[in-house]
């Protein structure tokens, strides 16, 4: 009888050990889940966070200077993707595409001297093509000063071939100049050596005031973000 009762206390420890092991199995199972279950929901967050960056440009009416923020954002996000390695999913790079549809000297003042001389700009790496263009931009505004824009407003009055042939206008070309540039002439002719320059700035300045339309943007199947975006120059210039 006592050998019994043992052989049924001991029945019972095991089963109370398995009972436990199974709910702890159970615990645990429904824990796994609960964290996968988190983690695909900070995935997706992050996802949509990540993606409104971008989706903010998917719209008809974005002008020229939201296209250069965006190419420095696409930029950023490349070269960070490139700091944690090719092989991370969560950083394929994008692909930005701006088109110009063969309006490109639409900008200019002159089409002899263009700045934005390409009919398409391509970013799928860290090298941004608006480089240049920016560049160019910010060296003017650098040798002129802050009213480089008003300037560039201005070129009728600086160097139309009317004002060319009047020494009254000439002279008042060099005074309207001299009272907005941060660089001063003392003639003329020393005023006709930077048409380049303020023809190069009134190109820069119609670009960022042209209307881009974006044409198409997708998102990698396997991570759900965006990857790919392509704008096209309506043609406007507000």
């Amino acid at each position: 009888m006592e050998n019994a009762s043992k052989a049924l206390l001991m029945a019972a420890g095991v089963f109370l050990v398995m009972l436990i092991l199974a709910l702890v199995i159970f615990a645990w199972g429904k824990f796994s889940d609960y964290q996968n279950a988190k983690d695909s929901l900070v995935d997706i967050e992050d996802t949509a966070k990540f993606n409104e960056q971008f989706t903010h440009y998917d719209r008809d009416d974005v002008q020229g200077y939201e296209i250069l923020s965006l190419a420095n954002q696409v930029i950023d996000y490349n070269r960070r993707r490139a700091d944690v390695g090719q092989n991370n999913e969560k950083y394929n790079p994008i692909k930005l595409v701006v088109t110009l549809n063969n309006d490109n000297k639409k900008f200019s003042y002159d089409e002899n001297n263009l700045l934005i001389n390409s009919n398409e700009y391509t970013i799928s790496s860290t090298v941004n093509t608006f480089d240049e263009i920016i560049a160019e931009g910010a060296r003017i505004e650098r040798t002129y000063g802050s009213n480089v824009s008003q300037i560039s407003k201005l070129i009728s009055l600086l160097f139309s071939d009317e004002v060319k042939n009047d020494e009254n206008k000439k002279a008042n070309a060099v005074k309207k100049f001299n009272s907005l540039s941060k660089t001063k002439v003392t003639n003329y002719n020393e005023l006709l050596g930077y048409k380049n320059d303020i023809y190069k700035y009134y190109e820069y300045m119609q670009f960022k005031k042209g209307v881009f339309n974006c044409e198409n943007l997708t998102y990698d199947n396997s991570t759900g973000r965006v990857n790919n975006m392509k704008f096209t120059f309506s043609g406007k210039i507000y």
